[in-house]
């Protein structure tokens, strides 16, 4: 069966306007992090995916400026190079806005948790599997370049590409659900956040979906279709990646409640205990080193009266402000001398 082609003008506008999206949320969430001085790997990976999709889009409107179509009237020459840039800076906009996903979740899981170090060799698998694709691209296309002789250069990744980016597509997408998700099965929270993070976090669905349909159109009928559904999968995950911290940060607007991030979560070490403490940001006007964030030094521990699960300890009773400390982290130590009353901690980064 013949699938009709897109226009060239249908696929730039397409590509262009999910391109659009992605790079705008990008900047928002780049630009708010450092804002409230929270940038972390997380948003590395997305300021990263962001640099390959602009180079994408630039090398994606080159390979489609025919003699015909303009408006340059590239030459074949520059198509050609056009096209591996293309190939090449898709996988790394997607497999970089996976990253960015992945290590939003790591952000949040304490160090003393077992799922932590299972996170860390979740992002040495995304490596191994997005430079397996590399590799697997680049062979295939310098093996055998009569394509480079073709009116409109375009290799043929054919069934072994196909089936290698569908596998990875849905491996690594169903890791994307499944490990935030975990962590936040048995974390206490309200039942509103913990219903927003279900949803964001499950919306790597729609990558693999948007994979799915990339996949037939690399193993059948290529051409603007293969480059359309691939554009916009690499435009879909990135949007994704940004979702989590633009959801949150609208929720904070909109609602007037606690950024969800400034919940601690800790653990006694196994995966199925695990206890959230609320953060209160404490403001000290009368203090030379106040800052935006406030400061957090001490916890007095006591039970939750709001808590949805009946757990056998509670919250942050009080909090005094001593030291310059946005962020705050519960070590095992402090967990197991939860009883004595006031908690030193000291500031580390989430």
């Amino acid at each position: 069966m013949t699938v009709p082609q897109p226009s060239t003008s249908t696929l730039r506008t397409v590509v262009t306007t999910f391109a659009g999206v992605a790079v705008i949320s990008t900047i928002f969430r780049i630009c708010y992090r450092l804002k409230i001085r929270r940038f972390w790997w997380d948003d590395g990976w997305a300021a990263m995916s962001v640099a390959a999709q602009f180079v994408l889009l630039v090398n994606l409107w080159i390979r489609t400026d025919t003699p015909d179509v303009g408006p340059l009237h590239q030459s074949k020459g520059n198509r050609i190079i056009a096209y591996w840039l293309v190939s090449l800076s898709f996988t790394f906009t997607l497999w970089s806005a996976r990253m960015s996903q992945l290590f939003s979740v790591v952000r949040i899981i304490p160090e003393i948790m077992r799922m932590r170090k299972i996170a860390y060799g979740i992002a040495g698998l995304f490596g191994a599997m997005w430079t397996t694709l590399i590799i697997q691209k680049v062979y295939i296309c310098k093996r055998d370049t009569s394509w480079y002789r073709e009116a409109k250069p375009q290799c043929h990744l054919g069934h072994a590409v196909a089936s290698t980016e569908l596998a990875t597509d849905f491996i690594s997408d169903a890791m994307l659900v499944v490990v935030p998700l975990r962590l936040l099965w048995r974390v206490s929270m309200h039942r509103s956040q913990r219903k927003l993070l279900f949803s964001v976090f499950s919306a790597s669905i729609l990558t693999t979906i948007v994979s799915a349909v990339h996949a037939y159109f690399v193993l059948g009928p290529s051409g603007l279709l293969e480059a359309t559904t691939a554009n916009v999968e690499a435009s879909v995950s990135l949007i994704v990646a940004n979702l989590a911290v633009i959801v949150t940060y609208l929720y904070r607007l909109i609602r007037g409640e606690r950024d969800l991030e400034n919940t601690v979560y800790i653990s006694d070490g196994s995966s199925s205990r695990s206890l959230s403490f609320a953060m209160k940001r404490v403001t000290g006007s009368n203090k030379k080193t106040s800052t935006q964030g406030g400061q957090i030094s001490a916890l007095r521990f006591g039970k939750d009266p709001d808590a949805e699960d009946d757990l056998d300890d509670g919250f942050v009773k009080s909090i005094h402000p001593l030291d310059n400390a946005p962020h705050v982290f519960i070590t095992q130590e402090t967990f197991m001398s939860r009883d004595s009353g006031d908690v030193k901690i000291s500031p580390k980064p989430l």
